[in-house]
């Protein structure tokens, strides 16, 4: 419930800022001279539910995307933007989506980042596993209708358990108080390929 809370407030904070230019102060939005109706059409929200929390040895507390090639695959027509990078949670918004029936979510990713700690032994390692590589195409099937003049919301969670738990941190290459994994990496594919498994359409608000 508080996640969804929290997801719910950035994407009525994103929407607000998509409405209007310049300065908007808290009185002017209490007095009701700034319009702080969300814009119709879709927006993705991209969560990672464990962040914070405990994955066996490992906690991970910052994850970044960037996406690219996004789309809303319609009845008629595909709908997305060309790139975007957003901290998780983050907000992409489709704004020029029109009314219709949508049945994928697709988008690649161009670069990807998580970072926290792992404890190894008992001993406690900053942690950041990364890559850069332009990944194949992630399609998610949907099922979501959009009526004219109403914003809806693709909830989208990144299962952090599924790149994290691909790897035997027993055996994982240290420098000093630091773990570094990227596309130098021999466990590269293993991590890689966990994340491109790792999301999935978790509902449709």
């Amino acid at each position: 419930m508080h996640t969804m809370r929290r997801l719910l407030a950035l994407v009525v904070l994103t929407a607000t800022a998509a409405c209007g230019s310049g300065h908007q102060d808290d009185a002017q939005v209490d007095s009701g001279l700034v319009d702080t109706t969300p814009i119709p059409g879709l927006a993705v929200v991209f969560d990672a539910p464990a962040l914070g929390m405990p994955i066996g040895p490992v906690t991970i507390t910052e994850a970044e995307l960037s996406v690219r090639d996004l789309r809303v695959i319609g009845d008629a027509n595909h709908y997305g933007v060309t790139a975007a990078a957003l901290d998780l949670p983050g907000v992409v918004d489709v704004v020029d989506a029109p009314p219709g029936l949508y049945g994928a979510l697709e988008f690649r990713l161009s670069s990807w980042e998580l970072r926290g700690s792992v404890l190894i032994d008992q001993r406690p390692f900053e942690l950041r596993i990364s890559s850069d590589q332009t990944s194949p195409t992630i399609m998610l099937p949907l099922e979501l209708p959009l009526d004219v003049g109403v914003r809806r919301l693709i909830l989208v969670a990144v299962d952090l358990a599924t790149v994290v738990n691909v790897v035997d941190w027993s055996t994982v290459p240290v420098e000093g108080d630091r773990i570094r994994l990227d596309d130098a990496s021999s466990l590269a594919p293993s991590f890689t390929t966990g994340m491109l498994d790792a999301f999935a359409v978790t509902g449709i608000e």
